[in-house]
């Protein structure tokens, strides 16, 4: 049996980082950074920037003119001052899916983009640049989001996922992204993935993803990913209304079902929420657990067939799993009759049909059967048949 060879790089004791410390004094940190082989350091907390250096056996506290990035441009080797954020800082996710974990533990290794091409290096520079100030709606740093979505395509299409919110969020122009060497190609896909105000309604939102998918291979290889990762709710805290309403539009948009998706919310809440009503009325809701295997299979009756005809128009599913991992009684008391059906009553077969182009996207197939897989591991949280069908009986007033 071989041995292995001792590794050549001088190991710092893990006891003496200040991240650690930092940690034993319930201090967190936004991120953190090593460089120089594990020699500086410098992380962000909520009151500001911290660096330090390891000098005779310690961390101490240095000034940031003390510490510098080196990277690659043109070729070349050059240093980068630290007061602008690394492009090392936001390599951060863990296995179990985006972000959870990364306040307990910020020494989890997230990001596997090459960090040594000298075209990519300047886009994660500037991304982490742009984005340092602003926090996603789970309160992560929100450079994470490109990062991930680089991650999740092809390598011509990651210096666009890693800009795809410049324009959008940070006002950066044309002329800014081709300093940074996109091709005009690269520029129109920033472009073309760049709200501009008309999307705020459903019907403005499908139209946006749909000129994307029709009019741009390259933005939308993007916005896929982007949606994969948007209808991904394990990033927040706690499950809200809007957040419900959002994942099943990603992934309607995502499954291109953006006109089933209309068609079957409307036939949610005329017909169906009509006639659940009347149901409710008519049939008070049993008091014994016992009861409702037999109150439902009527409910659903009375609501036939325009019950099935929603569900096979379109029925969430990764957005879905997510959802109902995190459900809870005060949420879906407070959920509008479609969203709460569309989470109450999954198509019956389980199975997902992913249209043929959309199964040769290795990328999406991968995260949708990563929620099959978890489906069989991890059992939804237990809401009792009372607690839904009171919601049920409330919503469809």
């Amino acid at each position: 049996m071989k041995k292995k060879k001792a590794s050549s790089k001088k190991e710092i004791p893990e006891e003496t980082l200040p991240y650690l410390q930092a940690k034993k004094l319930s201090e967190r940190w936004s991120f953190y950074l090593q460089s120089h082989g594990g020699k500086s350091f410098f992380a962000y907390s909520g009151d500001g920037v911290h660096y330090y250096a390891y000098k005779n056996k310690t961390w101490s506290p240095i000034k940031p003119r003390e510490l510098n990035v080196s990277g690659l441009k043109d070729g070349k080797k050059v240093v980068y001052p630290a007061k602008s954020i690394s492009y090392e800082a936001f390599l951060a996710r863990s296995p179990e899916g985006p972000y959870p974990g990364l306040e307990e533990d910020p020494d989890l290794i997230v990001g596997d983009l090459d960090l040594n091409k000298k075209d990519l290096f300047e886009v994660i520079r500037f991304a982490n640049e742009i984005h340092s100030r602003q926090k996603d709606r789970g309160g992560h740093p929100y450079v994470y989001h490109p990062i991930w979505v680089a991650e999740h395509v092809s390598d011509g299409a990651k210096k666009v996922a890693l800009l795809h919110d410049s324009m959008e969020d940070c006002g950066v122009n044309e002329e800014k992204l081709r300093q940074l060497g996109l091709s005009e190609k690269e520029v129109l896909a920033v472009k073309a993935l760049t709200r501009q105000g008309s999307e705020n309604t459903l019907e403005g939102y499908f139209a946006y993803v749909k000129f994307i998918r029709e009019n741009n291979p390259l933005a939308y290889e993007v916005k896929q990913a982007d949606l994969l990762m948007n209808m991904d709710l394990r990033r927040l805290p706690t499950l809200g209304v809007l957040d419900l309403e959002r994942a099943f539009k990603y992934e309607a948009a995502l499954m291109e079902k953006e006109k089933e998706y209309l068609e079957a919310r409307h036939l949610i809440e005329t017909s169906l929420k009509s006639r659940a009503y009347t149901f409710f009325l008519t049939f008070p809701l049993p008091k014994k657990e016992a009861d409702y295997r037999h109150y439902a299979f009527s409910f659903i009756k009375a609501l036939s067939p325009d019950y099935e005809k929603a569900l096979l128009l379109f029925h969430p599913y990764r957005s879905r799993y997510f959802a109902e991992r995190r459900w809870n009684v005060s949420l879906i008391k407070e959920l509008p009759f479609a969203d709460l059906f569309f989470l109450a009553f999954p198509e019956r077969k389980g199975n997902l049909l992913l249209k043929p182009h959309l199964a040769r996207n290795k990328v999406v197939v991968a995260q949708y059967k990563e929620v099959a897989s978890l489906m069989k591991k991890e059992p939804a949280l237990p809401l009792s048949p009372l607690e839904i069908y009171a919601a049920l009986a409330k919503a469809s007033r």
